[in-house]
């Protein structure tokens, strides 16, 4: 055996990876000039190769030569999201039309249970006359009220696990980049049967659902009073998640307790970036009334959040 060995490209001085990294530059000009005079099929097909071999090699090597980057969840903007995660926005979800008669039935719904339609309602009274919004862990306090009314909403035979706070290790945002992703996702809510459930219950991490189930449902919180500016940071959260369960499709939702925008990921299948579908925000509807000390909260509204929720 020969006692000659390959250096590693790690191996390269910066000077050496610079100069390599600006041939590369020249050589996907050439390729990019070659198309413009028009070539066999053939050709056009392996060039066409060539150039998308090319166009990973030369990612690798800006992330080499810019070195490594690591990007908290909490911080990613939709700009960082689709320059460097390579997600962007796809289509809007819309309500279907059934979407009144849908919540109208939704709002029988565990009628037995703890967390019936008018007792969830009437503790979102309760919290608006007793809690303020002014921090995180105040609004959390909504966004539970909403996974309990959902809760009770599930299909006979089956449960939903709730938790909080899953850790996002650091991962990378591609196979062939060294910037990293690391934070956590705010919530997780899974819906199994009874006997997966349990599991789940017993043993809450990430592993175990994705051992256990192929998906679940994933919520970020967002800015108090701007949420529609936290879409970038739920997503690289659920983009995050997705990873950490091997999925490629992630449904959630952004909220502050109040509004709620749902979110649908989509990973591309070569782990490359992907797109991603949000709603229009959701508002609860607070109506005052004069005569009276305490506001009132939609009925409708919040059953209609609490609906999607549950079936989401």
């Amino acid at each position: 055996m020969s006692s000659c060995k390959k250096r590693k490209l790690s191996g390269i001085d910066d000077a050496e990876l610079s100069i390599a990294y600006n041939a590369l530059l020249d050589l996907q000009q050439t390729l990019e000039d070659r198309g413009l005079g028009g070539q066999s099929d053939d050709v056009e097909s392996a060039d066409d190769q060539l150039e998308d071999q090319l166009e990973r090699f030369l990612s690798l090597m800006t992330s080499m030569l810019e070195g490594p980057k690591s990007y908290d969840l909490s911080n990613v903007t939709l700009d960082i999201l689709e320059e460097h995660l390579h997600v962007t926005q796809a289509v809007t979800l819309i309500l279907k039309d059934e979407i009144t008669e849908r919540t109208e039935k939704s709002s029988y719904l565990g009628q037995d249970k703890l967390w019936s339609s008018s007792h969830f309602h009437d503790h979102l009274n309760w919290l608006e006359g007793l809690v303020p919004r002014t921090s995180e862990a105040n609004v959390r306090l909504w966004i539970d009220a909403f996974f309990f009314r959902a809760s009770a909403m599930v299909p006979p035979g089956m449960r939903m696990v709730l938790n909080e706070d899953h850790t996002i290790p650091s991962t990378a945002i591609r196979p062939t980049s060294l910037t990293t992703l690391a934070g956590q996702m705010d919530y997780s809510a899974v819906v199994a049967k009874e006997r997966a459930a349990a599991i789940i219950l017993d043993d809450p991490l990430m592993s175990t659902i994705r051992r256990i189930l192929p998906t679940g449902f994933f919520v970020a919180i967002g800015k108090i009073w701007e949420l529609r500016s936290s879409v970038g940071q739920a997503v690289a959260e659920m983009y995050g998640t997705a990873k950490l369960l091997k999925q490629n499709v992630l449904r959630g939702a952004l909220t502050n307790g109040h509004e709620w925008i749902f979110l649908i990921l989509n990973l591309n299948p070569d782990s490359e970036g992907g797109t991603f579908k949000r709603s229009l925000m959701m508002s609860l509807s607070i109506s005052c009334d004069p005569s009276r000390p305490q506001v009132n909260m939609g009925k409708f509204s919040a059953d209609q959040i609490a609906g999607i929720l549950s079936f989401w």
